[in-house]
């Protein structure tokens, strides 16, 4: 099925997301930021979708992430997330709060 690489600066959220997705049989790895998650795309074999925030420190937000992996790993599908309201393009969103299972749902249906 490949790997989902998660991407959120809170640690707690993070984990809580990993676990959550690793809990509904999925392979995940976790990134803090969108330099990390680039970092990761460029190392590591099978990741197929990134699940990403878009307000992030650094100098990309998720948008930027969304925008790098788009050029650079075209076959990578990319879902973001925000409690804020955004207009995201031609990228899947999922606004927060959402609940864990139907996070699961949509990622599994996206792989």
């Amino acid at each position: 099925m490949g790997r989902v690489l998660v991407v959120e600066d809170d640690p707690a959220l993070r984990f809580i997301v990993s676990e959550g997705l690793r809990d509904g049989d999925l392979d995940v790895i976790e990134a803090a930021d969108a330099g990390e998650a680039l970092r990761l795309l460029e190392t590591t074999a099978g990741i197929v979708l990134v699940f990403s925030d878009i307000n992030m420190p650094g100098s990309l937000d998720g948008i930027g992430l969304a925008k790098a992996v788009k050029a650079e790993f075209p076959s990578v599908k990319m879902i973001l997330t925000s409690g804020r309201p955004h207009i995201v393009g031609d990228v899947d969103f999922i606004a927060k709060p959402y609940i864990l299972n139907d996070l699961v749902t949509t990622i599994r249906s996206a792989l």
